[in-house]
């Protein structure tokens, strides 16, 4: 079968007249119709060899189906609204700390928060992938960069109870009751929670390239080094500076071009200095 192939592309048994057929993307006329319209190229141009791979299309009822366009984009990743009102989280692989003072490896995360408007990130470090975890991670970016109305995630345990943690929480009558007498407005009611498809990796792959990024840039700053859970922190804030000056917008050689859009841009008006370096002044 595999050799001679099947029994009707054997020379002996060709049919007579030559059925629809698309040889390098150029079609050939067919009159018989009851012989199957998914066939071969004429074995008379090429060697028996070439019979089973000189295929170059199939044709389904004599017309060709083209691949469909890309979906339109989300309706939060388009909006004109502030940053980091529309967030999604994930968390990167773990992280082995072994430049701890006992010698001990010590294992690290980081969750990720990046904006789906601005290509923002937000890093934050955490010693496991408990929900609690997530939870102060959740607290302290909430604090930096103004509480979310959506967040989108996938459907982690550890997301799954924190969101259930701060549902009950958000809904709690003497939490409300508490808020309204010290005539507080709490903002985290307010966010809502949305979760992908379960076993749909492929639904988050918007924070999906943004962990990659980070995580290529961890590689190429540390390259093996020995650190501790201090100098992590450090290397995280880093990094999410360097991926917030990232561009948005095409560069150019032209000297006279501005200076590129970037996330830093969306959020601060300008681009983040960072530290690159301690150099000595020369005299």
């Amino acid at each position: 079968m595999w050799f001679n192939g099947p029994q009707w592309l054997v020379s002996d048994q060709w049919p007579k007249q030559k059925p629809q057929v698309i040889v390098n993307n150029v079609t050939v006329a067919t009159e018989n119709t009851e012989l199957p319209r998914t066939l071969v190229i004429d074995p008379n141009w090429y060697s028996e060899l070439n019979k089973l791979l000189g295929v170059t299309q199939v044709v389904y009822d004599t017309r060709v189906c083209p691949y469909p366009g890309h979906p339109p984009l989300p309706k939060e990743r388009v909006v004109h609204i502030r940053p980091f009102e529309t967030t999604r989280v994930d968390f990167t692989g773990v992280l082995t700390l072994t430049g701890t003072k006992d010698k001990n490896p010590v294992k690290a995360y980081i969750c990720l928060f990046t904006c789906a408007t601005t290509r923002a990130v937000h890093l934050e470090v955490t010693p496991d992938m408990s929900a609690e975890a997530f939870l102060q991670a959740f607290r302290r970016f909430a604090s930096h960069r103004s509480c979310p109305k959506l967040m989108i995630s996938d459907n982690g345990s550890n997301l799954l109870a924190g969101e259930a943690c701060l549902r009950k929480i958000w809904t709690n009558s003497k939490v409300r009751r508490a808020l309204n007498q010290r005539q507080c407005s709490p903002l985290g009611a307010h966010c809502r929670w949305k979760f992908i498809l379960p076993r749909a990796p492929w639904h988050g792959g918007f924070y999906e390239r943004m962990i990659g990024t980070v995580k290529r840039s961890l590689q190429k700053t540390l390259h093996h080094q020995k650190i501790d859970l201090q100098e992590l922190q450090t290397v995280a804030i880093e990094i999410e500076a360097r991926v917030n000056n990232g561009p948005l917008t095409y560069l150019s050689d032209d000297v006279l071009q501005r200076e590129p859009l970037s996330p830093a841009h969306l959020m601060y008006g300008r681009p983040l200095s960072t530290l690159v370096s301690l150099t000595e002044e020369e005299p």
